[in-house]
């Protein structure tokens, strides 16, 4: 297990900075060397240190599992990574329960001597060695970047937003939770059910009915897999990360009134109970191991895969030797045995903290992230433009934007300039003007999300952002697009003036000080007040921190933010009653 947790920690970083081929060929060469060390250890000298130095070197170069995932990632990138990803889960936990067949196998065939299986696998591991090193090329991203050690800090080339790490320091706390929480759902079907519901624990120990277990729990995961891969692009991934830990917690109290006494009949009431625990745990463990590739820049995708996989790995390692200690200290022995009730309890417990963890991913992961989704009831630009600025700015949010793209593929910068106008002509309908800016508030801030999730969104953003702020000279120009901004700013004023007079503000002109602040404290400064504008030229990591600052000033005026995420998460559990 500690050789697990460095290697779980080490390997995706390594990929970063040598590549992810080198990796996988180093893990499978340490990982023969450590099957023969083995097979010295109980074969010939029969030495347990050697033995433990061997199961110690194996964990530690046992990284294919976190190496092989990055290096397919960086051949299909978003929605094809999506297809192969529950493939991929699916043969390696095959490839776990192949192992124990092959060690079956070849103890049966050597009249019940185990170390032959060690020597068995040291050759299966270099035949993967040498297939990989002759037939495998160089990871695509590896190439192209040329692995080269970057400086101690981020630069622009290894940038990761500061959005994007949030999301990821939530989906690591959480699944290291996640995983204590798996972890009891083990621990309940392999020592609380074979110690409780048995007469003869020795019995529930028998290969037959652990091999129905494992099945079971093979066929847990199976189900938890096309749970997910079925439904990931119309529920999101966030909602699987709760539901699965929710499930777990809720089974796992369930499970406390069904434990009886040791010997008594229910265990097969435990163990459905247990199964159903099982297929949804497995749901958000690989919901969080999708939302990792999915969210991450390519180039620190293999730290932050080490960092959540070493995390998981140390709840793994922690979890069931603190169950194991607890477990016995409410033993038998101890007078009153509560032990399965106590394990029980504190993985619900910790299952529901993991569920409340992951919730903030429904207003921070970014809806978009495998691409946008175009409008259907869209024109050509022919008809946008004929159309009267007034009658445009009615339009859908989406429908805006998307005419605003085309129109930079089509080499113009803008499609069609709304005005402030005169109040009058907005006052009647002032109601709609307030649903449809509510509208473009929530679309802004999820087209703002998707920017500051991904690094290339976020440099394109500001690239588009500089060409709109240059004249024709390339000189800073704000606003370069507009024929007369004086004529705009004094539109703005005068509508001010109108709206405060018509909503009984009328001593704006006796307490023009209390209304300035007002005016500040409802636009706090996104930058420095020196009387320049922001020059969008500057690092992406300032523009980064502007753009934040803004959607903080949108979230602020919002006003309906909590009321629309409530209704969004109970359409998402609507949408999983459906499809249940």
């Amino acid at each position: 297990m500690a050789g697990g947790f460095i290697r779980t920690l080490a390997t995706g970083i390594l990929t970063d900075k040598i590549g992810k081929k080198p990796v996988i060929l180093g893990c499978l060469l340490g990982g023969a060397i450590s099957f023969v060390i083995q097979w010295i250890a109980g074969a010939l000298l029969e030495s347990y240190l050697l033995f433990l130095v061997g199961q110690f070197l194996n964990g530690l170069f046992s990284g294919t599992r976190v190496a092989i995932p990055l290096y397919l990632q960086d051949i299909y990138e978003g929605a094809e990574y999506m297809k192969i990803a529950p493939l991929q889960m699916m043969i390696q936990l095959l490839g776990g329960a192949g192992g124990v067949a092959v060690t079956a196998i070849v103890s049966a065939i050597t009249k019940g001597r185990v170390w032959p299986s060690a020597i068995v696998g040291a050759v299966l591991t270099m035949i993967c060695f040498l297939s990989i090193l002759l037939y495998v090329p160089t990871a695509p991203g590896d190439t192209a970047k040329g692995i080269k050690k970057g400086p101690k800090e981020e630069t622009e080339e290894i940038f990761t937003p500061k959005l994007v790490k949030v999301i990821l320091r939530i989906i690591i706390i959480g699944s290291f939770l996640d995983t204590f929480g798996d972890t009891g759902n083990r621990f309940a079907r392999s020592t609380i059910m074979t110690n409780r519901f048995t007469q003869d624990p020795e019995n529930a120990r028998n290969p037959n009915l652990q091999f129905v277990f494992l099945l079971s729990n093979l066929a847990a995961v199976m189900i938890g897999v096309q749970l997910v891969s079925q439904t990931w692009k119309k529920l999101g991934l966030p909602l699987w990360a709760c539901i699965g830990n929710l499930v777990s917690s809720v089974t796992q109290f369930v499970l406390i009134f069904v434990v009886g006494p040791p010997g008594s009949g229910a265990m097969w009431w435990f163990f459905s109970i247990w199964f159903c625990s099982q297929c949804f745990g497995f749901t958000s463990s690989m919901a969080t191991r999708l939302m990792i590739p999915m969210i991450t820049p390519a180039e620190t995708r293999g730290q932050w895969t080490s960092y959540f996989a070493a995390g998981a790995s140390l709840s793994g390692l922690v979890a069931p030797l603190m169950l194991a200690g607890i477990y016995d200290k409410f033993g038998p022995t101890s007078g009153n045995f509560v032990g399965p009730e106590v394990c029980l309890t504190m993985c619900g417990s910790i299952s529901f903290v993991a569920f409340l963890i992951f919730t903030p991913l429904f207003g921070l992961w970014p809806k978009d992230v495998l691409g946008k989704v175009v409008p259907t009831n869209v024109e050509d630009l022919e008809y946008y433009d004929k159309m009267h600025w007034r009658e445009f700015e009615k339009l859908d949010h989406e429908i805006k934007l998307y005419v605003h793209e085309m129109c930079v593929k089509a080499g113009r910068v803008w499609s069609k300039q709304t005005h402030w106008g005169d109040y009058k002509d907005d006052v009647a309908d002032m109601e709609g003007l307030r649903k449809r800016s509510l509208k473009q508030f929530f679309d802004t801030r999820k087209l703002l999300t998707g920017v500051l999730t991904n690094r290339k969104k976020l440099m394109e953003s500001q690239e588009r952002d500089q060409k709109m702020m240059r004249d024709k000279d390339g000189n800073l120009d704000r606003y370069a697009l507009f024929d007369d901004i004086d004529g705009e700013a004094r539109e703005m004023g005068l509508w001010i003036r109108d709206y405060f007079q018509d909503a009984g503000y009328t001593a704006w002109p006796f307490m023009p000080h209390l209304f300035k602040m007002m005016i500040v404290n409802a636009f706090p400064p996104m930058e420095e007040l020196d009387g320049k504008m922001f020059d969008h030229s500057h690092s992406v990591v300032d523009y980064e921190k502007f753009i934040l600052k803004w959607l903080t000033t949108l979230e602020k005026h919002s006003g309906q933010k909590q009321q629309e995420e409530r209704w969004s998460t109970l359409s998402r559990l609507g949408d999983l009653a459906r499809f249940m």
